[in-house]
C-alpha cells in the first residue's frame, strides 16, 4: 500500500475568524471552490508540549475539530462498519474523542489510549520478528518525524510484550526544519517584499513540492548537509547486543538519511526500514487494537468455560441433594 494513500490530510482550513473548519486536507488542496485562499492550521498537536509563544487558537479546539472531520471521512469511506461497536485507538485522551462525536458515551469501553512510540515499537517488533528477532533481544527505533526525532530502546519479552529500556527526544531537528530552511532560501533569492506577496496557501504548495524533492535527495556531495548522529550512537552504546535499528517516519524515508545511517552504523548492527514506515503509528495502533480484542475474546471464552464448570458443579450438587432427599423421604 502506498503510504500517502493511507494518510488523511492533517491541515485544518478555517474561516477568517478561525471559528469554523471549512475543510481538511493536504497542501495541494488549499484553494476554495471560489478560488479564495483559506486559513491553514497545522502542527497543532505540538501544543500538547510547552511553548513560549502559544498561538491564539486553543489546541483542544484544533484537535477536536480535526477528529470530528476525520471521523466523518472514515465513516463515509468505510460504510459496512457499526462504529458504535468499533474499538477506537488514539494517541489523545478519550475526552477529545467524545467531544468530537467519535464516542457516544464519555465512559465508553470502546476506546484505548496509546502513545505514538508504543504503536511504532509494536509495528517494528512485528516486522523484526519476521527477521528472527527473539525474546530477550533489544532493538532501537529511530522515529524521524516532521519536527522531532524520537529514539527508543525496546526489549522483547514473552508473549510479544515490549519493555521500554530508554528513550530520548531530540526537538527541532525533523523534516520541517528543512522545510523552513528551504523557505528562507527562497526568500533570500526573491526578496522579502516578493515573499510577503505569496499567500499562505501558495507557500503550502511550495512546501509540498519541496517535500518530494527532500525525500529523493541523496546528499552524495557531503558538503550539502551535515547530520549529527551522536544521539543514535549514544543509544547504541547503551544497548548491549542490539539486534537492529529500525528507521521509521516520513523524514526517515529520505534517501540521504538512510544512506548516512547505513554508512555510520551498518557495520555494528542491522539497519531495518519496515515497509510503509510513514504509517507506522497507524499500523501499530491497529495491532494494539487487535491485541486488545483478542485478549478480550480470550477473557470471554475463559469466563464461559468457568461458567460452564460452575453450572456442571451446580447440577451435580442438585443431583446429590435430590438423591439425599429421596433417601430421606424413604
Amino acid at each position: 500500500m502506498n503510504d500517502y494513500r493511507a494518510v488523511i490530510g492533517i491541515i485544518l482550513y478555517y474561516d477568517d475568524e478561525y471559528k469554523n473548519v471549512q475543510s481538511l486536507g493536504f497542501a495541494h488542496l488549499t484553494i476554495g471552490r471560489n478560488g479564495h485562499d483559506r486559513n491553514p492550521v497545522e502542527l497543532f498537536k505540538l501544543l500538547l508540549g510547552k511553548m513560549e509563544n502559544e498561538p491564539p487558537l486553543q489546541y483542544e479546539k484544533a484537535i477536536i475539530n480535526y477528529l470530528r472531520k476525520f471521523g466523518k471521512i472514515v465513516k463515509r469511506t468505510i460504510r459496512r462498519v457499526d462504529f458504535d461497536q468499533a474499538l477506537i485507538v488514539l494517541t489523545v485522551n478519550k475526552e477529545y474523542a467524545f467531544k468530537a462525536g467519535l464516542l457516544k458515551d464519555p465512559l465508553s469501553q470502546n476506546f484505548r489510549l496509546t502513545t505514538e512510540s508504543k504503536a511504532i515499537a509494536l509495528y517494528c517488533m512485528k516486522y523484526l520478528s519476521e527477521h528472527n528477532l527473539s525474546v530477550g533481544e533489544k532493538f532501537i527505533v529511530v522515529d524521524c518525524r516532521d519536527n522531532t526525532v524520537y529514539l527508543s530502546t525496546m526489549l522483547l519479552w514473552n508473549n510479544e510484550k515490549l519493555c521500554l529500556i530508554s528513550e530520548r527526544i531530540e526537538i527541532d531537528c525533523g523534516g520541517d526544519l528543512a522545510d523552513q530552511e528551504f523557505l528562507k532560501f527562497i526568500e533570500r533569492k526573491i526578496g522579502s517584499s516578493r515573499m510577503n506577496l505569496i499567500s499562505e496557501n501558495k507557500l503550502q504548495e511550495i512546501k509540498n513540492i519541496f517535500r518530494s524533492i527532500k525525500l529523493s535527495f541523496t546528499g552524495i556531495q557531503s558538503e550539502f548537509v551535515t547530520i549529527n548522529f551522536d544521539s543514535v550512537d549514544s543509544q547504541l552504546r547503551l544497548c548491549d547486543n542490539c539486534f537492529a535499528i529500525s528507521l521509521v517516519g516520513e523524514f526517515g524515508r529520505s534517501k540521504y538519511s538512510q544512506l548516512r545511517i547505513e554508512e555510520k552504523f551498518s557495520t555494528r548492527v542491522l539497519i531495518s526500514r519496515p515497509p510503509n514506515s510513514c504509517t507506522a503509528i497507524l499500523r501499530g495502533a491497529v495491532l494494539q487494537g487487535l491485541n486488545y480484542a483478542n485478549s478480550d475474546q480470550a477473557y470471554i471464552i475463559k469466563l464461559e468455560e468457568e461458567n460452564k464448570k460452575a453450572q456442571e458443579f451446580n447440577n451435580l450438587l442438585h443431583e446429590k441433594y435430590d438423591g439425599l432427599q429421596e433417601k430421606y423421604d424413604d
